[in-house]
């Protein structure tokens, strides 16, 4: 609902306002020319008899009471009221002046008590129609009984005369009937009445709300018919293309723009109409009045009468499109000069470790080979970290591609077995080898990429395992058509875990989970991220469970054809 609930409250009281604001003014007609008539009534009615003093006197308060309600706007329902009491007071007091002098009745008596009892059920009926509360219509009905049973009272002796008393009692409860009945559609009415305004009222306000919104907004929007001709657009529409209203209202796209650009509109727009979808996002161009832009198109279909409609708004894409070639751009630069630097580095480290090595075989003291050792340590360790940035410097710049050939599956496993058993040796770990027994022979498979992340996954777990185990697990699952299969590599520790709120960081590029453990175990953040991107290029993705201080799993399942 776009309107709040004081506004509908404030519209309610504007529409029962609105509704009584025409009878103040009859009421108003109505009191002046009853209170002439009233004041001859009073004034003869006195003379005649002493006992109608009392009655004179409520009615000319009531008649002044009613005069001053309908002055001041205050109290309609009790206004309408007294009106219709006073209303009653003129027509009774008529009554009792024709009964009271002989020299006015043409009629029988007993016919005039028919006729007051006609004019109290028509001034119930009155009140009835005015919709006042249901007390004061009641109130008001005993009122004019009791009028009614003055006027047969003081002349009681000529109706016993004659058998009126029931046909006139009859007559009186089947007005009552009548009334209430009047009454109570009234007050449907009414309701009616004040729901339709309030309905009424709450459609403008909302379509007003709609229409500031749909010019409010920076964005072109537009809409079109069933026949895609533009039914409907914002200011922003027509700014952006340069173009008039005259210009586009009820014509097509072929009629705005040009006939290759067209043909992809109209295309587009019979493909949302014809779908049982009503979303449609595309990225295309538009002619605007500054030139050609790239713009992406949010377009939904809407009904009305059982007709489509079509709704886009327009999201200029230009110069974000800009923006990111030119972050591309510089972070192809950046990887290349990564790439060039890192492979210019390794030149001389390589040499570095070669020396190194050499130096071992010669005759140096303890002190000497433990220099020696240092440098050899330093120097792998800096290798890593540029092997590691060349790899992410070649993700990056999109040139990592990987090499498939058909390899022997044991014998790559054992090598790295061999490799990592060494490293968990110097730490006192124990290392698992859990492989199931049927593995194929042969795959088809990067042998250098797959044992990199193997190597990786490995390195890390002994890396961050200061006591227990370290278990490198390989199953494998046959596919429907024999020719490949799934092969699940998982690697699992007892090491120091992974915080729960850390595990957001793992797959970030130079990022580790704790700032004290790159100071503890050093490395640049990325071996994780490389091997996930290497997993993924061959079909997987690696996942982990973790359990802080506890220990953690690294697996993933790739597909890969075999041979036995």
């Amino acid at each position: 609902m776009f309107l709040s609930k004081k506004i509908l409250e404030k519209n309610n009281i504007e529409s029962k306002n609105e509704l009584y604001k025409n009878r103040n003014l009859f009421l108003l007609i109505s009191d002046i020319i009853s209170l002439p008539i009233f004041l001859y009534e009073a004034i003869y009615l006195s003379y005649i008899r002493n006992s109608f003093a009392i009655f004179i006197i409520i009615g000319i308060t009531l008649l002044i009471i009613s005069i001053y309600l309908i002055l001041v706007k205050k109290n309609i329902e009790l206004l309408i009221t007294l009106n219709i009491g006073v209303l009653n007071l003129v027509l009774q007091f008529g009554l009792l002046i024709i009964i009271s002098h002989s020299k006015f009745q043409v009629f029988p008596k007993t016919h005039y008590l028919l006729f007051a009892i006609f004019l109290s059920a028509i001034t119930i009926i009155f009140m009835a129609v005015f919709s006042v509360k249901f007390y004061q219509y009641i109130t008001f009905t005993l009122i004019s009984f009791l009028f009614s049973l003055i006027f047969f009272v003081l002349n009681l002796k000529d109706f016993l005369k004659e058998n009126i008393i029931m046909i006139s009692f009859i007559v009186y409860i089947i007005f009552i009937i009548i009334s209430y009945f009047v009454f109570k559609i009234s007050k449907k009415l009414e309701s009616l009445y004040e729901e339709k305004n309030i309905l009424s009222k709450e459609y403008y306000n909302q379509k007003e709300f709609l229409k500031t919104l749909f010019e409010t907004i920076p964005n072109p929007i537009y809409y079109k018919d069933e026949n895609l001709r533009y039914a409907g657009f914002n200011k922003a529409f027509l700014d952006y293309l340069g173009k008039k209203e005259e210009e586009v209202i009820g014509r097509t796209v072929f009629d705005i723009t040009e006939k290759d650009i067209a043909m992809v509109y109209n295309e587009k727009d019979m493909e949302l109409l014809n779908s049982d979808k009503n979303i449609q996002i595309y990225e295309y161009k538009v002619k605007t009045k500054e030139g050609e832009k790239d713009v992406v198109f949010y377009k939904g279909k809407f009904y009305i009468d059982y007709n489509p409609y079509i709704v886009g708004v327009i999201t200029d894409i230009t110069e974000l499109k800009k923006a990111k070639e030119e972050a591309l751009l510089a972070s192809k630069v950046k990887s290349e000069f990564l790439a060039k630097m890192t492979h210019e580095l390794r030149n001389p480290l390589n040499a570095i470790m070669g020396f190194t090595e050499v130096l071992n075989f010669t005759n140096l003291d303890t002190q000497q080979k433990e220099y020696i050792n240092y440098i050899q340590e330093a120097s792998k360790l800096l290798l890593e970290m540029v092997n590691d940035v060349l790899d992410f410097s070649k993700i990056e710049a999109g040139k990592m591609t990987l090499k498939e050939e058909i390899i022997e599956f044991k014998r790559l496993l054992e090598n790295t077995v061999d490799i990592i058993k060494i490293m968990a040796e110097k730490k006192s770990l124990r290392f698992i080898k859990n492989f199931q027994p049927d593995l194929p022979a042969y795959i088809e498979v990067d042998q250098l990429r797959l044992k990199q992340v193997l190597l990786n996954l490995l390195s890390n777990a002994i890396k961050f395992t200061e006591k227990g185990e370290v278990e490198l697990s390989v199953k494998f699952k046959e596919s429907y058509n024999k020719e490949d299969g799934f092969f699940t590599f998982s690697v699992r520790d007892t090491g120091i875990g992974i915080k729960e709120e850390d595990k957001n960081k793992l797959f970030k590029a130079f990022t580790q989970v704790d700032n004290t453990l790159t100071r503890k175990f050093g490395g640049t953040g990325l071996g994780l991220v490389i091997s996930n991107f290497i997993v993924e290029k061959m079909g997987g993705n690696i996942q982990f469970e973790s359990e802080y201080n506890k220990g953690s799993n690294f697996y993933f399942t790739i597909k890969l054809k075999y041979r036995n």
